[in-house]
């Protein structure tokens, strides 16, 4: 395994290790509230300490559980009282149009609340459904249990991935320096996709304001 890759993956171990179950949560919690952050790698990371004994398997997965549906309650209410003109505001950033989601909160009214708890497992869309929940009015505590039933599956099958990996973590190690360049990857070109759209609302505001 390439050395950097070899630092990066140690770095990760020893973030896990030193923050425990409050860096698990605090991940969670950030991708919840809809941060670009890849909370999966926590989970495999804790679970490979659990597996050498240092953290309980159920403290890992209750609080990246916990962690997420907290964290999910902020995008939640902000959408629930701010409404439609509060998420067009900061959504153009991510090129959230009306279009969009007036698809989302069809697909929401179609199928019922339910999907809050069906689509927990699912990367992005967990996120995105948090705001047709909130613009229907949804009971808080109602999305709260749904968030947290739906996703504490998720969370235990992944920390029990990290805790199988451990058993052989010789003969993975040297997958990571694909994984290592695929996030890299993939944070570079968000972050540049950010910058750009930046760049493309400020300069569409300028030429409005001639």
């Amino acid at each position: 395994m390439a050395e950097w890759i070899e630092l990066l993956v140690n770095f990760i171990m020893h973030l896990v290790a030193t923050l425990g179950y409050t860096g698990v949560f605090v991940a969670h919690f950030a991708e919840g509230a809809w941060v670009p952050i890849t909370s999966e790698v926590f989970l495999l990371f804790g679970g490979f300490l659990v597996f050498e004994g240092r953290f309980s398997f159920w403290g890992i997965v209750l609080a990246g559980a916990l962690g997420f549906a907290l964290g999910s309650l902020i995008p939640f209410f902000m959408s629930r009282y701010g409404g439609l003109p509060l998420i067009m505001h900061y959504g153009k950033y991510v090129h959230l149009t009306h279009s969009r989601v007036r698809k989302v909160r069809r697909w929401f009214n179609q199928y019922g609340e339910w999907v809050v708890f069906a689509t927990r497992a699912l990367p992005v869309l967990r996120n995105v459904i948090t705001l047709p929940a909130g613009l229907s009015k949804m009971h808080g505590f109602k999305f709260f249990f749904y968030t947290l039933a739906g996703f504490l599956p998720w969370v235990a099958f992944v920390t029990f991935l990290g805790f199988k990996m451990g058993q052989k973590w010789e003969q993975i190690t040297p997958y990571f320096e694909y994984l290592a360049r695929g996030v890299l990857i993939a944070a570079a070109v968000f972050v540049i996709y950010l910058f750009v759209r930046f760049w493309q609302v400020r300069a569409s505001y300028s030429e409005g304001d001639r």
